[in-house]
């Protein structure tokens, strides 16, 4: 090697490319893995860049079983960190094992102090309850004025029922304190109406909980349209049925058949919607809602998927122009005997496709059309495109 192309020479900008590439910070779970600290190990003058680069020690992950060792790499991370560097937060299942809640009361001890630069909160899936709410109860009464991100999964051996709790905790930190730039809400397990309610300036909410497959149309109608009515600046919204498989049929429920219509619900600022629910309960609440701004409709678990709507929401989109700027949109028919829309047979989609050239007036930006499952009476129906 060229003595003027030593590791020891390159400028700092090269450095940073470097570990840009190489560090995948989003797959570490064992902090072995954290590549910087691989990268400061290299020669003194890559320890020297790795240590005036705050941001690389900004995430205290908390996934190791033995917990000094994770208190005392933490604190050496704080340190390297400037006073307004913002902090990422992650607590994992595998500190909670033995004397849990001794455990816990020690990271929060180490974290809380720092809570005015927390840019975000991740508990995961499986930390014990008991120690969620320690966590949380612990937050009630502090300021997070940088907190962008939250993200909360209940114990899968634990998820409690949707709209009654087998305890009568519920996440609701920050109630005597502030998290004005919360923007980012992602909660597994929980229907949190109350935090929905207090944070008002979300503009991206997960919702995921298996009991929302029981919840009933109605309720779920009611719930998606409170979300909204609630959150003018919403962007994303996720409504995620954990663990629904469509296995029986099911009638398509349009508003006003089973009850009182509910007003509709228009929210200009919504330009995502991803729906994993009972095929009936997604039309009725599409078909309630004008969402000027979105594009597609996509699968939760796989965003780059289009969710599969049926041709009776034609005559909506005939009627009520509610996605004007909708750029692609996949139909399917009916649904057949294993509740999933792949009936091409029903009499009812010719029905339906009749109106195609009136609901496609409705959306003038769409630029591609799929159908699945349709019988297009020999290309008939497509005509008019």
């Amino acid at each position: 090697m060229h003595p003027h192309h030593k590791l020891n020479n390159i400028p700092y900008d090269i450095f940073i490319t470097i570990v840009l590439f190489c560090w995948d910070n989003s797959a570490e779970c064992d902090k072995s893995s954290h590549f910087p600290t691989t990268a400061s190990h290299v020669c003194s003058t890559w320890r020297r860049y790795a240590l005036d680069t705050p941001t690389f020690w900004s995430s205290l992950s908390f996934h190791q079983t033995d917990l000094r060792r994770a208190l005392l790499r933490c604190e050496a991370w704080l340190e390297r960190t400037r006073p307004d560097s913002l902090l990422d937060i992650v607590l994992g299942p595998e500190p909670f094992g033995a004397a849990s809640v001794k455990r816990v009361k020690s990271i929060m001890r180490m974290i809380v102090p720092h809570v005015g630069r927390w840019r975000s909160l991740r508990v995961e899936k499986d930390v014990p309850r008991k120690i969620m709410r320690i966590v949380f109860d612990r937050l009630r009464n502090v300021d997070a004025p940088m907190l962008e991100v939250l993200k909360v999964a209940v114990e899968s051996a634990q998820s409690t029922r949707l709209l009654c709790p087998t305890d009568r905790w519920k996440l609701d930190p920050f109630v005597r304190g502030t998290a004005s730039r919360l923007a980012e809400l992602d909660v597994d397990g929980f229907v949190p109406l109350r935090l929905v309610e207090r944070f008002k300036t979300l503009r991206h909410l997960r919702l995921a909980h298996p009991d929302l497959e029981v919840n009933g149309q109605r309720a779920n109608l009611e719930l998606v349209h409170r979300i909204l009515s609630l959150l003018p600046e919403l962007r994303s919204l996720v409504m995620d049925c954990v663990g629904y498989v469509p296995s029986v049929a099911a009638t398509v429920l349009m508003p006003g058949t089973d009850a009182p219509p509910l007003p509709r619900v228009t929210h200009p600022a919504l330009s995502a919607i991803s729906i994993h629910l009972p095929i009936a309960d997604t039309m009725n609440i599409l078909a309630s809602l004008d969402l000027p701004s979105v594009q597609y409709f996509l699968k939760p678990h796989r965003l780059e998927l289009e969710l599969t709507l049926q041709l009776a929401l034609l005559p909506i989109v005939t009627r009520h122009r509610p996605f004007p700027n909708l750029v692609s949109l996949c139909l399917g028919g009916s649904l057949a005997t294993a509740g999933v829309l792949s009936n091409p047979q029903d009499p009812m989609n010719k029905t339906w496709l009749k109106g195609l050239e009136e609901a496609l007036d409705g959306m003038p930006l769409l630029q591609a059309l799929t159908f699945d499952g349709v019988d297009l009476d020999g290309g008939e129906a497509l005509l008019c495109l």
